[in-house]
């Protein structure tokens, strides 16, 4: 190993630990060790399960270490279910809700020195503090990474651009790299080791910019997405599109895949199966959640000119507009990507196929990108600037009505944007944050 990564590993456990409360990547005394693994994450959590993924320098006699302890007191050791060598994928089950669980690589039975945490979901009705945003540059280190852990979210969605490396090439080994190079960077490293992720892409850590389902690398995208991303269960099994959806208390949260399925002959982003569970999705959401927020990695509000957002998709926009009118769903809240800028809208210009009001729009971001502003008009304002990200909060005691509070935030704390909104809901209740 050389001493240019022992060097960032060092820099990167130091930000974590300041930044985290020290319960990120805790270091022992003495003359410090090699470190077991190049990166980790942790997603698909639920309030008794979660997945925990990690690069490991050597993938033999690895275990993982998972404890409620920051210590790692009276731990629990798994063996990966899978491997992708050099990456090793970890199940862990019979969590207790709404509790941090801390996570360290071992190597027969001695545990590395880097500690991550997540936290599971609560059961039923909860409080949800939520951290999103998309785009930023491979490699990026900003301090806008440091921010949003500041804030201690929930978890943590990224809706799309994870990495801008625009592979056209069919090679699963060069998109897991540009997963290595995403997590590179100390800060942004220590985000995701920090709380759990929720990751959906867009164009350019899918394949070239404004890809669609034509791309060379689309099985090697969709395969590398398998390997190593901690996602919840994908709908289209071992290969095709990578949507998902979960479950935080009384939030429906639904990711379309906007990428692997667009067909531009046939005037589709989501393929009919995908549309399909989608609409299923947010009708079946309905009879037992109070909102769902579906996360659309492209802007929602656009003109048909703008051909690589939903104005260029029109027909399917309006099918999709008309059927949640026709069925009367409309505790939706979108979270769009794509465009590096802050905006939000009220819904006032959501309106497409019916009459009726549309669904608030929520753009956040760029984490780390050149500001670019895309759609609209956005009823409450737009604001195009490097270093920015959403923060969605929703107070749900179980009533018959919830409070959702989206701000967007700038790297240095400030509020640029927010809009604050209330939904009259039914007396529902979910008995566990189900998965899939």
């Amino acid at each position: 190993m050389s001493d240019r990564r022992f060097d960032r590993r060092t820099l990167l456990g130091g930000a974590a630990a300041l930044a985290a409360g020290g319960a990120a990547f805790a270091r022992c005394g003495g003359p410090a060790p090699p470190p077991a693994l190049d990166w980790a994450w942790s997603g698909a959590v639920t309030p008794t399960t979660a997945s925990v993924v990690v690069k490991a320098l050597a993938t033999d006699g690895r275990t993982l270490r998972v404890s409620p302890e920051p210590d790692l007191a009276d731990a629990r050791v798994l063996d990966p279910v899978r491997i992708y060598e050099p990456i090793l994928r970890f199940a862990i089950d019979e969590l207790d809700p709404a509790t941090t669980y801390y996570y360290a690589l071992e190597n027969d039975g001695t545990s590395g020195p880097r500690i991550g945490r997540f936290k599971t979901f609560p059961e039923g009705p909860a409080d949800l503090r939520l951290a999103f945003g998309g785009c930023a540059d491979t490699g990026s280190n900003s301090t806008v990474f440091d921010e949003v852990r500041r804030l201690e979210p929930d978890f943590l969605i990224w809706n799309g651009d994870f990495h801008y490396e625009d592979i056209g090439n069919d090679d699963v080994l060069e998109f897991r790299t540009a997963y290595d190079r995403a997590f590179g960077a100390a800060r942004r490293a220590a985000l995701h080791e920090s709380l759990s992720t929720a990751y959906i892409w867009d164009d350019h850590d899918y394949g070239p910019d404004n890809s669609d389902s034509s791309s060379r690398g689309r099985l090697a995208a969709q395969e590398a997405f398998r390997q190593v991303v901690p996602h919840y269960p994908l709908p289209a099994g071992e290969t095709g599109p990578v949507y998902q959806a979960f479950s935080y208390g009384r939030v429906r949260f639904v990711m379309t895949d906007l990428r692997s399925a667009r067909n531009r002959d046939n005037g589709t982003m989501l393929g009919a199966d995908q549309r399909a569970w989608l609409l299923d999705e947010i009708t079946r959401a309905h009879e037992d959640h109070a909102l769902v927020v579906w996360v659309s990695s492209v802007p929602w509000i656009a003109s048909r000119s703008e051909t690589d957002a939903w104005g260029g998709f029109d027909d399917e926009r309006r099918i999709i507009s008309t059927t949640l009118a026709t069925r009367g769903l409309d505790r939706v809240l979108m979270l769009g990507g794509d465009a590096h800028m802050a905006a939000i809208d009220s819904g006032r210009n959501n309106i497409y196929g019916s009459r009726d009001g549309g669904f608030p729009v929520f753009h956040a971001g760029p984490f780390d990108r050149s500001a670019s502003q895309k759609g609209g008009p956005y009823s409450e304002g737009v604001i195009a600037r490097r270093g920015q990200f959403g923060m969605v909060e929703v107070d749900d005691d179980g009533g018959d009505h919830i409070a959702v509070r989206l701000r967007a935030r700038s790297l240095n704390g400030s509020v640029v944007l927010s809009y604050d909104f209330e939904l009259d809901v039914p007396a529902v209740e979910t008995t566990e944050g189900e998965a899939g």
